[in-house]
């Protein structure tokens, strides 16, 4: 190959990757906080304020704080663990009650 052409197509090559990242960033920032269809995207920050403990998630199931610290391992409700414990997303806890015919504790 002529090396007259190898920089010229190292820089496409290069542009091309730097579109690809940007839109990228941009698809994922148009999906924070929202069920994706290629999995879940992040919350913001201001949606972190809004998660429950597992003792809220708890109390709302009707189960103990460990047995929402196993749903959260095994994946089965959506979570993040913090150095302070597990936050909860309220809207997953919901889903979860609805799913398996559980009575939250507002329908109690």
């Amino acid at each position: 190959m002529d090396r007259a052409l190898v920089w010229p197509l190292a820089a496409v090559g290069a542009a091309l990757l730097i579109l690809l990242v940007l839109v990228q960033v941009l698809l994922y920032n148009n999906c924070v906080g929202k069920r994706g269809t290629k999995g879940v995207c992040m919350p913001s920050i201001k949606q972190f304020e809004e998660w429950w403990t597992t003792g809220d998630a708890a109390s709302t199931l009707g189960k103990s704080p460990q047995g929402i610290k196993w749903l959260l391992q095994e994946k089965r409700l959506r979570g993040v663990r913090t150095r302070l414990g597990w936050l909860v997303d309220p809207e997953d806890v919901e889903r979860y009650a609805r799913e398996h015919g559980i009575k939250t504790k507002e329908e109690r």
